[in-house]
């Protein structure tokens, strides 16, 4: 009776251990679930915000293009009025410096102010 009383006693410390090692574990993955919980919606919140970038980027390279392909038009156009230009004054003509001095002189435009009436006489 006293083996079995102390065998049974062994068995039933062993059980306890046991049941104390799996609680501690569970209370370990409890925290683990709520640090893996905060992670996920980082990582949820982060992949949104790439995903915005990403939108944003694709956006702004359909601009670049776009101006792009205005800056070609408009240097198409520039070379042809070069070439139209070239061909009416050629180098025969007694005003041809004076002109390309006008043709290639910078000129500040004013910027329109909003109200003011427009000179259609001029």
């Amino acid at each position: 009776m006293r083996h079995d009383k102390a065998r049974i006693a062994v068995y039933m410390k062993n059980a306890d251990l046991r049941h104390v090692t799996i609680f501690e574990e569970f209370m370990l993955l409890r925290e683990f679930e709520k640090t893996e919980n905060e992670l996920e919606n980082k990582l949820d919140k982060k992949k949104e915000d790439h995903l915005d970038i990403v939108s944003k980027i694709t956006e702004l390279n359909q601009k670049i293009d776009a101006k792009r392909k205005d800056i070609e038009k408009l240097d198409g156009d520039q070379k042809q009025l070069l070439h139209t230009y070239a061909q009416m004054t050629h180098d025969e003509t007694k005003y041809a410096d004076f002109l390309s001095k006008v043709y290639k002189r910078k000129i500040k435009r004013k910027k329109k102010v909003e109200g003011a009436p427009e000179d259609e006489g001029l």
